[in-house]
């Protein structure tokens, strides 16, 4: 009969030690690969006591409920008003640059490509990339509204290298061509 006991026991403990295991292999596959279910910030038992008593669409929403609750907060870190400001004023002043990206904008800021990722996730609300074409958009409509300069011309102040993917983007920005962007600013001055 204790011997019945003692291999239950043993079992116990050898199936919390691989839970335990597995819990930690999905932490690191979750953290490498995105941050889908957010869970590598709940403590090790309390995803485990979760994952037995819960199915993983339950526990998949509340992380994502966490998830949501930490995007509500706004980030006012001077720290990260300083970062951004830096990253605003590296893609300002290189913008015209077409080769701007995010290996040429970590250098610039002395950080690596990953830790420039981690910093942008929860300040600005695109990718680096999405967001450098935001901001050559933004600049290449304020040009083609007060500069008599040509579109060509445009399309390499602004940093991009094809005239042809410039109208292309532009049109999806503002869902007309740089030309009849430039004719209607025109008409409406």
């Amino acid at each position: 009969m204790k011997d019945i006991h003692w291999h239950e026991i043993v079992m116990g403990v050898i199936i919390m030690i691989l839970i335990y295991i597995c819990i930690l292999l999905n932490r690191r596959r979750i953290k490498l690969q995105s941050e889908l279910y957010n869970i590598h910030n709940l403590p090790a038992y309390t995803v485990t006591r979760r994952v037995n008593r819960e199915s993983k669409p339950a526990l998949a929403s509340l992380t994502n409920n966490k998830r949501a609750d930490q995007q509500r907060k706004p980030a006012s870190n001077p720290l990260s008003e300083q970062f951004l400001s830096n990253f605003n004023l590296v893609i300002n002043t290189h913008l015209g640059n077409d080769q701007l990206n995010i290996d040429f904008i970590a250098q610039q800021m002395s950080i690596s490509r990953i830790q420039l990722y981690r910093k942008t996730k929860g300040l600005i609300d695109c990718t680096v990339n999405d967001y450098i074409l935001r901001e050559r958009l933004k600049r290449a409509s304020a040009l083609l509204t007060d500069s008599q300069a040509s579109i060509t011309e445009i399309t390499y102040q602004v940093g991009f290298s094809s005239p042809a993917y410039f109208s292309t983007v532009f049109k999806a920005r503002y869902s007309s061509t740089p030309s009849e962007f430039r004719k209607k600013t025109v008409d409406l001055a």
